[in-house]
């Protein structure tokens, strides 16, 4: 996806659901909407900005040349990017006072 002379080069799946194709959504500006479930994505950093997903989206490396274009994708693409929750430390002994 070109935005302000760049190319930007990212997974066309919407990692909610890794079925939706991100191709046919909606871009305002650098946000990408997913057509089917809403989540929002910055094409520049591929970042999650909008809920349901938490997960970003993959992204590749790009060059430009005179005449074409080259992106580079691993052959096996991460399906979680971000971890969606944390495991307890049984060894934490901390203690939180809430007033």
């Amino acid at each position: 996806m070109r935005y302000k002379g760049k190319i930007y080069a990212f997974g066309s799946l919407c990692p909610y659901d890794l079925e939706t194709d991100l191709s046919v959504g909606i871009c305002f500006g650098d946000k990408l909407d997913c057509p089917k479930h809403g989540c929002q994505f910055n094409i520049t950093n591929v970042m999650v900005e909008g809920p349901p997903s938490i997960d970003n989206l993959p992204k590749f490396g790009v060059k430009e040349n005179e005449d074409s274009i080259e992106v580079y994708a691993p052959l096996i693409v991460s399906k979680k990017i971000i971890p969606q929750h944390h495991f307890r430390d049984y060894n934490n002994q901390r203690k939180v006072i809430i007033y």
